[in-house]
């Protein structure tokens, strides 16, 4: 059952974060703020909507660009907001009490996709159904329209526009048609030219959705059918039960699952199904369980709320559900009658007290209480880099390793560290891992978090790994390109620095990166991360340059937020609009670095895990 546990994670946010257990809690917030320009300027007679578990209302700004919802549930909301003169803006977070929300609306673009079946026929009356702008909001397409924003559908000639959109921003969204399968479609930037997206012909998957204790027929409960997979589910399709219970969805053939939820049940656990194209027994029948609820409170070690905690409810190893408490430290969840366990996750820095999960078991008690459950700081960890004979080495690099994002932490002047951890890492134990600015010289401790002293790191010399490149090992296979001078850079501008030509860095190492802004999670995260911890540890060593190349598909402005959010101070160059520099080093996947010696050759493109290392050997090489 371990394929559920990612699934169960991101479909409590696709239907209604927290299970729409608020159903059953009275408590209300008020949610407002302001409508504003990319000046800050308030913006009077924009639309502003708030969409919230299925639910959708509306409301206009003020001639102060003023808007206010009240009675908003501690659950997860859409905010959006419109005018005709700028783009669609939003916020999509979780409410955990009053809060004030402004929002950014900027200069509008125009996205047009042409929209062609299998047979690159055009398809009329395709359109919308799901859409994320950048990494700053989600859109619930559905319940928009239902709230009265205007529906775009693609033309007799195939032809989408979609004339609201951030200008410079990059879209992810769902293209659906009665008739054909839904596509998702991951990343497209906005602006540019038109854009072909293909939909197949679909297989229907039919069932009916009831209640497990009379049978009788569930009308609008929720249903998603999804594929789980690594990172995420792919959720093929959503929709609504009719009115005797009975729901149709149109998917790609294949093997699926099926699930639904509704306001006085639970969760129903999926139903396995194949859907194969050109048969009616893509059957998949669903039953909703009871709804049972748990409920608590949060708080510090000085007994005061605290809000924001994850509280997870697991079966066996499946996430089932989960809630946030609210910014009176209460939560509650909705689940199904069940034996299982409950699992907090703090915000980042902070731990539960009792590091275990408790058991429990839901059974006909309809809400079920664990009482207060305390959170307190996960402890600092301080220490000293020192060398052989015991002195302090200021500027040393310490990671903290196998942990998710890593940890980079430079010593200050007398060789000391303190390392504030964002998550509480299983077990209670971390490795730190100390590196010498300039010398090939290292050391390693295991802390123990529930048991900690002050951690002394001795460096002791080590031979590198500088084995050949493995292009397995590496995003793109680069063994083309090894040992051979380095292709020229084509950036039409630069970022922290006045235009740079590798030509003129020959006679230093260059570490060059390729990588893109939007990149925020995962590997694009973590290499930013550390080459910003390497640059500063290596700043004023003069025989080494930080150089990164962004990709040239946004525009500058926006690539230039990107930079600042990454506190990148290393300079970066942008590509031109044919992807010169990305094709010249044959670039697939980002990021991708590459180390280049001082004649200019490019020397590793295999440098995960050994990037420093590799960095100061070749320091070394006349």
């Amino acid at each position: 059952m371990t394929y559920w546990v990612r699934f169960w994670v991101v479909c409590a946010v696709v239907m209604a974060m927290a299970g729409m257990a608020s159903a059953a809690d009275s408590r209300g917030y008020v949610i407002e703020g302001t409508i504003v320009d990319e000046g800050g300027t308030p913006i009077a007679g924009a639309t502003v909507w708030l969409i919230q578990q299925y639910q959708v209302r509306s409301t206009e700004s003020d001639p102060e660009g003023r808007y206010i919802f009240s009675n908003v549930e501690p659950a997860a909301i859409e905010l959006i907001a419109h005018h005709d003169d700028y783009s669609i803006g939003g916020v999509t977070a979780y409410a955990m009490g009053p809060d004030e929300v402004d929002i950014e609306l900027r200069e509008p673009d125009m996205l047009e996709l042409r929209i062609i079946n299998e047979s690159y026929e055009p398809i009329e009356g395709a359109r919308l159904t799901t859409l994320g702008v950048g990494d700053q909001f989600q859109v619930s397409m559905n319940e928009l329209a239902d709230g009265g924003f205007p529906v775009e559908r693609s033309d007799a000639d195939g032809v989408l526009a979609i004339p609201y959109l951030p200008q410079g921003s990059h879209v992810a969204f769902t293209v659906s048609h009665s008739n054909y399968a839904a596509t998702y479609i991951p990343y497209l930037p906005v602006g540019g030219q038109r854009q072909s997206i293909q939909l197949y012909p679909g297989a229907t998957i039919r069932g009916r959705v009831t209640s497990e204790m009379d049978g009788e027929g569930v009308p609008g409960a929720r249903v998603v059918v999804f594929q789980p997979r690594e990172e995420r589910p792919y959720v093929a399709d959503e929709v609504v039960a009719d009115p005797e219970g009975f729901y149709r969805a149109v998917v790609r053939p294949g093997n699926y699952y099926v699930t639904s939820e509704a306001p006085e049940y639970a969760m129903a656990w999926p139903v396995a199904v194949a859907a194969m194209p050109g048969q009616d027994e893509n059957i998949a029948d669903i039953e909703l369980p009871p709804a049972r609820y748990i409920e608590g409170k949060a708080v510090s070690e000085n007994d005061e709320p605290f809000p924001g905690v994850r509280v997870q409810y697991w079966v066996e190893d499946a996430l089932i559900q989960q809630a946030i408490s609210q910014y009176d430290g209460h939560f509650r969840m909705k689940v199904a009658p069940s034996e299982g366990r409950i699992r907090l996750v703090p915000p980042h820095g902070y731990v539960p007290v009792e590091r275990f999960d408790m058991m429990v078991e839901i059974d006909e008690v309809v809400v079920s209480s664990l009482g207060n459950i305390e959170i307190e700081p996960i402890p600092t960890i301080e220490g000293t880099v020192i060398d052989a004979e015991g002195n302090p080495q200021p500027n040393s690099l310490v990671t903290v390793l196998e942990l998710e994002p890593p940890m980079w932490i430079v010593t200050d002047d007398d060789g000391g560290f303190g390392i504030r951890m964002f998550t509480f890492p299983e077990g209670g134990r971390v490795t730190l891992q100390a590196e010498h600015p300039v010398r090939l010289q290292r050391a390693e401790a295991t802390v123990d978090l529930d048991n900690l002293d002050q951690v002394e790191l001795e460096l002791a010399s080590y031979t590198p790994d500088t084995t050949p490149n493995d292009p397995g090992r590496s995003p793109n296979d680069l063994e083309h390109l090894a040992e051979l001078p380095a292709p020229e850079l084509a950036c039409t501008e630069w970022f922290n620095s006045d235009p740079l030509t590798l030509e003129a860095l020959e006679g230093k190492v260059v570490v060059l990166t390729l990588w893109s802004g939007f990149d925020t999670v995962g590997p694009g995260r973590d290499r930013m991360e550390e080459l910003r911890a390497l640059h500063y540890v290596l700043e004023g060593v003069d025989d080494v340059v930080f150089v990164g190349v962004h990709t040239g598909d946004v525009d500058t402005e926006l690539a230039e937020r990107y930079i600042e959010h990454f506190g990148i101070e290393f300079p970066v160059g942008f590509d031109d609009d044919e992807a010169t520099t990305f094709q010249r080093y044959s670039i697939r996947v980002i990021p991708q670095t590459l180390l280049i010696d001082r004649r200019g050759f490019v020397r590793y493109y295999d440098v995960e895990g050994r990037l420093f290392e590799l960095l100061k050997s070749l320091r070394r090489e006349s």
